[in-house]
């Protein structure tokens, strides 16, 4: 229904003034680039945050299964700790910080994008063409409705990253 709406959208808009409809499609397609360059460098870091959970879970369940090996070497459990467990812990928080943030930065950018496309639709497309307010006002009310869709779109992309890195895994 989200897809329906924004072609719906479109095309009204490209019936109320093409320049209008090209300045639109054209930050939001800029818009989308640089959110899609944001996620796949939050893949690639997402990808290695799970491995280093796997490892993580899977020397926690060293620990739970040489407990006893651990308790009677205190070397052997100070090393475990510190080179295995605690480095482990730290490097997945750190990526999965990192890449929490990426994904924060990105969902924001992405709903920028529709602000800066209002602000080109009511300051720059009447200075650069002969457009009225008849069809600035109309324009920027679909723009304005399309938010919700669009936002949609934005919010779900994070959930997605994760669940294709999960099935990778």
């Amino acid at each position: 229904s989200n897809a329906l709406m924004l072609v719906v959208a479109g095309f009204f808009v490209w019936t109320l003034s093409v320049k209008a409809f090209f300045l639109v499609v054209g930050i939001f397609i800029a818009g989308a680039f640089f959110y899609n360059q944001l996620r796949q460098k939050s893949m690639g870091e997402l990808g290695e945050a799970s491995e280093k959970e796997t490892e993580f879970f899977s020397a926690l369940n060293d620990l739970l299964f040489g407990f006893k090996e651990l308790k009677i070497n205190s070397r052997r459990s100070n090393e475990f700790f510190d080179q295995s467990l605690v480095q482990l812990s730290q490097r997945t928080m750190e990526l999965k910080i990192r890449t929490g943030r990426r994904f924060s930065i990105a969902t924001v950018s992405g709903q920028a994008v529709f602000y800066i496309a209002l602000g080109a639709l009511i300051f720059i497309l009447p200075n650069f063409s002969e457009t009225d307010a008849a069809v600035v006002l109309p324009v920027t009310a679909v723009v304005l409705f399309i938010i919700g869709p669009l936002g949609e779109i934005i919010a779900i992309m994070p959930f997605h990253s994760r669940a294709i890195v999960a099935i990778h895994n």
